[in-house]
């Protein structure tokens, strides 16, 4: 899967400021498949100058290298 280089975040950081646009909701996409979210993986991991972090009850986690790690 290419990465998305040309995505910055100063682009698009406003639509995750929970001052302005609220909490981001909580999205589920019926028929998505493990091999749906390792692309998703893939991607967000391998995009040069993207961050990011991953966190379950506030605390933040290593997010799996592999959606068979998840559990």
């Amino acid at each position: 899967m290419r990465g998305i280089p040309d995505l910055r975040w100063d682009d698009v950081q406003e639509f995750f400021d929970p001052d302005l646009m609220g909490a981001l909701p909580e999205v589920s996409v019926p028929g998505t498949s493990a091999e749906d979210w390792q692309a998703l993986f893939d991607l967000v991991a391998g995009t040069a100058g993207w961050t990011w972090e991953y966190a379950v009850g506030g605390v933040a986690v290593q997010l799996a290298s592999s959606v068979a790690n998840v559990p």
